[in-house]
């Protein structure tokens, strides 16, 4: 038609809808996590944060960006998903798990809600 003009706005494909908790007010967990886990990482003997030794970064094999799947100028990052890749040596791995299945934070850090069943919040260097 003559004289319509649509605006690119209106041509860009809406973002889907953010999902997050319908909990309101902080709920203590009622499903159990697993005893090895627990035990496993209670076992683990502390060491001091060494970057040489804790940080295993790999870039990832592919990175899909936000412009590949529709979706260009939404979000906060070009990019939308990667490839799974490390970050951190499974020492490291072992050492996080140590602090956050100590006594202390799984009193006083461990949370649920509608959208996670068990969740560490809170958690700071004491």
């Amino acid at each position: 038609m003559p004289g319509l003009t649509i605006s690119h706005e209106a041509q860009r494909p809406k973002a889907p809808p953010v999902v997050g908790p319908k909990t309101k007010k902080a709920t203590r967990p009622t499903a159990s996590i697993p005893d090895f886990l627990i035990d496993e990482a209670r076992q683990t003997e502390p060491v001091e944060w060494d970057p040489e030794q804790h940080i295993a970064f790999e870039p990832p094999a592919k990175i899909v960006t936000m412009k590949e799947i529709g979706l260009e100028g939404h979000g906060i990052s070009a990019n939308a998903v990667t490839d799974p890749f490390p970050l951190f040596s499974q020492d490291a791995i072992m050492q996080m798990r140590r602090e956050i299945f100590s006594e202390p934070v799984l009193e006083n850090c461990r949370y649920s809600s509608t959208f996670n069943a068990n969740m560490i919040r809170g958690m700071g260097h004491e």
